[in-house]
């Protein structure tokens, strides 16, 4: 049996004590951090990971800030479940975003050479940009150097590239995406 109220309670009371713990590691935390889960930190954050006002974070959500990256979320933003985000330079969510189930956002890649073993490739980095009130559909992953305009809805099943040329306030779907009529 559920208990939503005591469930909301709990929430909030883990919000705060991840509030609590990040902001001893230097990071910048907005009021009203509501978990329903713990977030997982591949990398601790060492003042590299900016969370805003108003922000609910589901289950099974990861974090990724490499030495060098930085994560930013802005108010008002929601985050389903089982959600990476990743940073080696940059990953910016303005406010009001609403992230889906199962979703990638990754600002780093492999380099790719058929000469030598993955492991001894280096990577490449491009900032990831998501602009407010963008709806991310289950599913889907935002790739390095991914600029999403204002308003924009990625559908379920969805990749967003550097090259994906995206305008605001429309809808897109695809594997690249494209704009859906």
């Amino acid at each position: 049996m559920s208990f939503p109220i005591a469930d909301t309670i709990s929430n909030r009371f883990r919000g705060k004590l991840i509030k609590i713990f990040l902001q001893a590691l230097g990071c910048e935390i907005g009021e009203n951090l509501i978990c329903s889960h713990w977030p997982s930190f591949r990398r601790i954050p060492i003042g590299n990971l900016v969370i805003g006002s108003n922000v609910q974070i589901g289950k099974e959500i990861h974090f990724e800030p490499l030495p060098k990256g930085e994560i930013i979320i802005g108010d008002n933003c929601i985050f389903r479940e089982n959600i990476v985000i990743c940073s080696g330079r940059s990953v910016v969510l303005e406010n009001g975003i609403s992230v889906g189930k199962n979703v990638t956002i990754r600002d780093d890649s492999h380099n790719n050479s058929k000469d030598a073993l993955i492991r001894e490739q280096g990577w490449n980095f491009s900032p990831v940009n998501i602009r407010s009130f963008v709806n991310i559909g289950d599913d889907s992953c935002i790739l390095r150097g991914s600029s999403i305009p204002e308003g924009v809805s990625i559908l379920k099943e969805s990749v967003v590239l550097e090259s994906s040329m995206l305008i605001k306030n429309r809808a897109y779907q695809g594997i690249p995406v494209i704009q859906k009529k």
